[in-house]
Order: C-alpha cells, then sequence, then structure tokens
C-alpha cells in the first residue's frame, strides 16, 4: 500500500511540474507579445504626438503676430 502511495505521489509530482512548466512558457510568450504591442504603442503615440506638434508649430509660424491681439 505504501509503494502505491509512493508511486502515485511520484506521478502526481511529475503532473504538477508539467503543468507548471507549460503555464510559465504560456505566461513568457504573453510577456513577450505584450512587451511588443507596448513598444508599438509607445511608437504610436510618439509619432501621433509629433504630428500635432508640428502642425500647432506650423500654424504659429503662418499666423502673424498681430492677429493674436487685434480686436474682434
Amino acid at each position: 500500500m505504501k509503494q502505491a502511495i509512493k508511486v502515485e505521489k511520484s506521478i502526481l509530482r511529475f503532473r504538477l511540474t508539467q503543468i507548471r512548466n507549460w503555464a510559465l512558457k504560456k505566461l513568457r510568450d504573453i510577456r513577450s507579445k505584450a512587451n511588443k504591442v507596448y513598444t508599438k504603442l509607445e511608437d504610436w503615440i510618439y509619432v501621433a504626438n509629433k504630428a500635432e506638434n508640428d502642425a500647432v508649430e506650423e500654424m504659429v509660424r503662418n499666423t502673424p503676430f498681430n492677429t493674436f491681439f487685434s480686436a474682434s
């Protein structure tokens, strides 16, 4: 009886180790994909922010200074 319990315990440990390794691999894959997504998002935010800043800067440069202070 004790031998059977030891065998079952050993099988259980093996299965739990397999599940743990599978879960860790999945988590690493998800982390890698998430990092790639965050990098792309950072790039997109940078590009959008730069485009907006460039548009505002161009508008300010092309607008005569006295139009800001003229009576409306």
